[in-house]
């Protein structure tokens, strides 16, 4: 990523002296854009919190999650235009594939990949990363797929979209599929008016449905992993009972919500959640497994480190790109910003790579679509 970026660096300063009228607009549309400037408020705040943070090694390494939005969203969003930033997300969407493509061939036990199993084909990141991957992949594949005019392509994207659908229910990521539901459902009621009745597009979804439905009931361990669940939040107490992998989530909110207490306006800093959330485990005798140096929640994780005002600049970033969006690419805001929204419920998921980056490259590309002031073209 440090070599990409240097790269990207040296391109984006020989194409400002080439276009600089078009680098000017540009430059200008940045001040302008409510998403952008939200987000890069959002990371100058997160950064200033090195002057409350006690522990600043661990600081600079959550810093280290962030340290390419800082690059990447400059200078991709100065750098392309509309017309641009659709073909990106195209692209992206298709790499997504070409994953769930290999994720796929683990699964039916055709290609090997270490730490990957037939159980768990999550192929080269862990599991929440790949599901967010997949889920990502079906929707933009989807999209395209009905945008495209050349049939040969949108069989193609058809067919890759059909294997990241098998590849989100496949894999071990419960946040991803949770995800996916409640975004489809969101997804049909947008379009409830536009939808119609196309005997080709029944097919294709009953077919992909009659596949899922086969890995399910064949291969039950979807079904129990949920009907597992469902239990341990049942018999859930936050005193006594809550060592089931559900129920400790459920305790590191708790914790998350008590630590917030304490600095509820600027937070802890970013360097001083894992201290504090370990001195909190080991002063109550809490027994939280192998879930211990996160709050798996995005969400809970910001409101203890940067308190409100930060938990509010980041989550206005989004109100305020759907905002934008809203008229334009309402369903394309839906597909590829709410997924995400609903697993950062659900995982500390920006703080790893390459997802962090990845997020902040399509966050970027949805802030240009949105963007009134920016032309498709050069």
């Amino acid at each position: 990523m440090g070599l990409l970026t240097g790269i990207l660096i040296f391109w984006w300063i020989l194409d400002i002296k080439n276009n600089k009228k078009f680098y000017q607009k540009k430059l200008y549309s940045i001040t302008t854009s409510k998403p952008i400037i939200f987000m890069i408020t959002f990371l100058i705040f997160a950064t200033l919190s090195y002057f409350w943070s006690s522990n600043k090694e661990e600081f600079f390494s959550t810093l280290n999650s962030q340290k390419y939005f800082f690059y990447l969203l400059p200078i991709i969003y100065t750098s392309l235009t509309k017309r641009e930033a659709l073909k990106n997300l195209k692209i992206l969407g298709i790499s997504f594939g070409v994953y769930g493509f290999f994720s796929l061939l683990i699964y039916l036990g055709l290609f090997s990949w270490d730490g990957s199993t037939q159980e768990n084909p999550k192929f080269l990141f862990r599991y929440m990363i790949a599901g967010a991957y997949l889920v990502l992949g079906t929707y933009l594949l989807y999209y395209f797929a009905m945008l495209e005019k050349n049939i040969t392509y949108r069989i193609f994207y058809i067919i890759f979209c059909l294997i990241t659908f098998i590849g989100v229910f496949i894999n071990n990521g419960r946040a991803a599929q949770v995800a996916f539901i409640i975004t489809l459902i969101f997804f049909i009621i947008i379009n409830s008016k536009k939808i119609k009745l196309n005997l080709k597009i029944i097919l294709i979804l009953a077919t992909a449905f009659f596949i899922v439905i086969n890995i399910i009931l064949n291969k039950n361990m979807l079904v129990i992993r949920y009907e597992k669940a469902f239990n341990q939040i049942k018999t859930f107490d936050l005193d006594t009972n809550y060592y089931s992998s559900t129920g400790q989530r459920l305790k590191m909110y708790y914790i998350s919500l008590e630590l917030w207490k304490n600095e509820p306006f600027l937070g802890v800093g970013g360097g001083d959640l894992k201290d504090l959330f370990h001195k909190y485990v080991i002063d109550n005798n809490i027994k939280l497994g192998w879930m211990y140096n996160t709050v798996h929640s995005i969400y809970s994780e910001y409101l203890v480190k940067y308190g409100i005002i930060g938990l509010f600049l980041f989550l206005f970033s989004f109100i305020s790109l759907f905002i934008e969006l809203k008229d334009t690419n309402k369903g394309l805001y839906v597909i590829s910003i709410l997924p995400l929204l609903i697993i950062f419920l659900f995982d500390s998921i920006l703080l790893y790579k390459p997802f962090n980056n990845v997020f902040i490259y399509t966050f970027t590309l949805l802030c240009i679509l949105g963007d009134k002031k920016i032309l498709k073209k050069r």
